[in-house]
């Protein structure tokens, strides 16, 4: 089978790895994998033997498309760009003729907007999300598969990292790494850091991650005036490869990653793969990725309430480590146990049912 998959950008992100993922997954297709902008993922996705071709000469309506599925004998475009679109762009996979199965994913929570007459069957990435599909509501060809990754391997050991930020081994360290917009709450993991660490011993919080262009900038800048003197809060700035954040996520106690209304939540699923338990918000489809593998604080709109909430449960977290230790181990073993549903061969093996099923 010829799959094509439609990303847009070969910069590090969810979707992107969710689709490295399915073509790893997948060794018994060839996949072709497109876009219009081009960045560091597309030498990864070179190196794949399953990936037959590789693409970022397009333009943002992906023009000549049908002639691209026509030559190659597609048999099935995956488009994976987070929350479907109103564009012309598959208008010229069905009209005059139908000439392939056309699947999207959606994991944005908002209704996907693709007329449900230019695509066969619609992937949402959780039961939140599924929740926003007004247009697709009674509709049977549509259904929630859980996203999955690969388990990265740190290039540096948990001794090294904290080495390198200048912590103690001994340290009680939280932290989070991800896009760095207000949407992310990235301000309440600093305030809850700065009241946990008035009564938590030898704590540390390891913020990192990209700038988005939009919010990103002068928000970013805010949130380092406000805390980026404070000794034991800690800017790593940007983390680029996934043996980079694996490295990060190993070192640290919990990822303290409180959000709000994350579609699915890729960086829950890299902490899951390295046994680190998490703290978030029981917003958006958090609780549902997260499961057992943490705990889901449940969201406010007062921020002192919710973040004080946070603080409280990293000093529990922390006196379980101090005291009970054989209660923490617990906590990791469900942490890794967690991660057998997001692995690389059960996407992989969800996408199949969908790639075969009646409706594509």
């Amino acid at each position: 089978m010829n799959i094509v998959h439609l990303m847009n950008e070969f910069w590090y992100g969810g979707i992107q790895e969710t689709v490295l993922t399915l073509c790893q997954g997948m060794p018994e297709h060839r996949h072709f994998v497109l876009g219009h902008t081009d960045g560091p993922m597309r030498e990864t996705f070179g190196s794949e033997k399953n990936v037959f071709y590789i693409s970022t000469s397009w333009d943002k309506e992906y023009s000549g498309l049908d002639r691209f599925i026509k030559n190659n004998d597609i048999d099935i475009v995956h488009k994976q760009m987070g929350g479907g679109d109103t564009s012309d762009m598959l208008q010229q996979l069905r009209h005059p003729e139908k000439l392939c199965t056309v699947v999207e994913s959606v994991h944005c929570p908002r209704a996907c907007k693709t007329p449900y007459d230019l695509v066969d069957f619609v992937c949402v990435a959780s039961m939140y999300t599924m929740a926003h599909q007004e247009l697709y509501k009674d509709r049977n060809n549509i259904s929630v598969v859980h996203y999955g990754c690969d388990i990265p391997k740190p290039n540096k050991s948990r001794e090294e990292v904290r080495d390198s930020w200048g912590i103690p081994q001994d340290a009680f360290i939280v932290g989070r790494i991800g896009r760095l917009s207000g949407s992310k709450l990235v301000h309440d993991t600093a305030y809850a850091a700065n009241i946990a660490n008035e009564t938590i011993p030898n704590f540390h919080c390891i913020i990192g991650g990209a700038i988005p262009n939009d919010e990103g900038p002068s928000y970013y800048h805010n949130l380092v005036e406000k805390f980026g003197n404070h000794p034991n809060i800690h800017f790593i700035g940007e983390v680029d490869t996934p043996e980079d954040r694996a490295s990060i996520l190993q070192a640290l106690d919990v990822c303290c990653y409180p959000t709000q209304g994350e579609g699915f939540g890729m960086i829950f699923l890299e902490a899951i793969h390295q046994g680190l338990p998490i703290i978030t918000y029981d917003n958006g489809a958090n609780a549902e990725v997260v499961g057992e593998a943490g705990w889901s604080i449940k969201y406010s709109e007062d921020i002192s309430d919710r973040v004080n909430r946070l603080a409280e449960k990293l000093h529990q977290i922390y006196d379980m480590r101090e005291n009970l230790p054989g209660s923490m181990n617990e906590w990791k073993a469900r942490v890794r146990d967690r991660g057998k549903a997001f692995t690389v061969e059960a996407y992989a093996d969800r996408m199949r049912e969908v790639y075969n099923n009646e409706y594509t």
